[in-house]
């Protein structure tokens, strides 16, 4: 992976509103990481958590955008082995509060990448 990126890892259906980070905590995170091009990845099981946390997803791309950076989102593929080996491949990672998202962070970290932003 280049060193100019910046991945964003959540999974899209979060039923605890604690789990999910403020938009000023994950641009927080974007600029901490220095990189200019963030990719968000994410997907869903569950059907009816989808339309919300696809919703809240869209408004983190606009807003990572109107700070300046480049930003690619790949929400649609639904695929959870795809998106770990995708996700854990990243140099840099900004992780979310969940499970799936902690364990991405683990493995960048073992691999030698840099982790931003709190896990729980």
């Amino acid at each position: 992976m280049s060193d100019n990126r910046v991945f964003v890892s959540f999974a899209l259906f979060l039923e605890d509103v604690h789990a999910v980070k403020s938009l000023y905590e994950l641009l927080t995170n974007v600029v901490e990481s220095k990189q200019p091009k963030v990719i968000i990845r994410g997907g869903s099981h569950k059907p009816d958590y989808y339309i919300k946390s696809k919703t809240y997803s869209y408004c983190l791309k606009e807003a990572v955008e109107e700070a300046g950076f480049t930003v690619e989102m790949n929400l649609e593929e639904g695929n959870a082995d795809k998106d770990f080996f995708f996700l854990t491949r990243a140099q840099h990672i900004i992780v979310t509060l969940g499970g799936f998202s902690r364990y991405v962070g683990y493995m960048v970290q073992r691999r030698g990448g840099v982790v931003h932003g709190r896990i729980l």
